[in-house]
C-alpha cells in the first residue's frame, strides 16, 4: 500500500503503525511514513512531523516539511515554529517547502527568506507559488522583474510570477482563467483571501465582480478594464 492510498483520519490502529514506522532503521520506511502523516490532522502526527522536519536525512526532512506545510489542514504556533526553523535549511527544496507552508498561513515572517529565494540565480517554483499565496505588495517589484525576463517563455514560472503580482495588487489569488465559447472572460479565485470589490466595465455595461488587474491577465484586448476605485 502506497502513501497515496492511505488515509489515517479514521483509523487509529493504522496511525499507530505509521507513527511506529517513523522510528524505523530504514530510511525508506521513515520517508514513506513522513508522506503518509500528511493525510491526517491528528495532533500526535503533527508533532511527529515537526520532529521529522529536523531529521538527519534530507529526503525525510523534505517530505516532513511538505506534509507539515502544504498537506495538513491545521495551523498552530508549533507548526509555524517548525516551518520557521526550516527557513535555515541549506537545501533549496526543503527551504522552499517551509517558505510555502508559512505563506499558505499568511505569516509575514517568511518575507525575508522569500525575498532571498526570489533573488536567487535560479528561482524555483516553490518560492513563486509562495509569493502568489502570500500576495504581499513588497514582492511586486521583484516579481515584475522576473515576469519581464520570462515573457518569451510562457511557462509555469511566468504564470506564477503574474499570479503573485495580481494577488498582491488586487488581494485576489486567481487560480484559473479561461474564455467561454461566447467570448466571455472568466476567472476563478481563491475566496479564502480577503479581497476588495471593484467595478469591472465591459462593452455591455458595468458589472460588480472581483477584479483582476488587466495588465497581467490580458483583459484590455477583449474590451475589459478595471476601475481603480474600491466598491465599498
Amino acid at each position: 500500500m502506497t502513501s497515496e492510498q492511505i488515509d489515517l483520519r479514521d483509523d487509529q490502529g493504522l496511525l499507530d503503525g505509521v507513527l511506529a514506522d517513523t522510528k524505523s532503521s530504514s530510511l525508506d520506511v521513515v520517508k514513506e511514513a513522513a508522506k503518509v502523516l500528511g493525510t491526517t490532522n491528528n495532533p500526535v502526527a503533527v508533532s511527529r512531523l515537526i520532529e521529522l522536519s529536523t531529521h538527519d536525512h534530507l529526503d525525510v526532512r523534505s517530505w516532513a516539511l511538505f506534509s507539515l506545510g502544504s498537506a495538513i489542514e491545521v495551523d498552530s504556533v508549533a507548526i509555524r515554529d517548525g516551518l520557521l526553523a526550516g527557513l535555515s535549511e541549506p537545501d533549496a527544496e526543503c527551504r522552499g517547502e517551509a517558505i510555502l507552508g508559512l505563506a499558505l498561513r499568511g505569516d509575514v515572517r517568511v518575507l525575508d527568506a522569500l525575498r532571498a529565494d526570489l533573488h536567487d540565480g535560479s528561482v524555483g517554483l516553490l518560492p513563486l507559488r509562495a509569493a502568489a499565496e502570500l500576495g504581499h505588495p513588497d514582492l511586486v517589484g521583484r516579481l515584475t522583474e522576473l515576469a519581464h525576463s520570462w515573457e518569451d517563455d510562457q511557462d509555469e514560472h511566468l504564470r506564477l510570477a503574474r499570479l503573485g503580482i495580481s494577488s498582491a495588487e488586487t488581494g485576489l489569488l486567481v487560480t484559473k482563467r479561461w474564455v467561454e465559447p461566447d467570448g466571455q472572460f472568466t476567472v476563478e479565485v481563491d475566496r479564502s483571501k480577503p479581497a476588495p470589490r471593484r467595478l469591472l466595465r465591459t462593452a455591455g455595461g458595468d458589472e460588480e465582480v472581483d477584479a483582476v488587474d488587466e495588465r497581467y491577465w490580458g483583459l484590455l484586448d477583449r474590451g475589459w478594464c478595471v476601475d481603480s476605485r474600491d466598491d465599498t
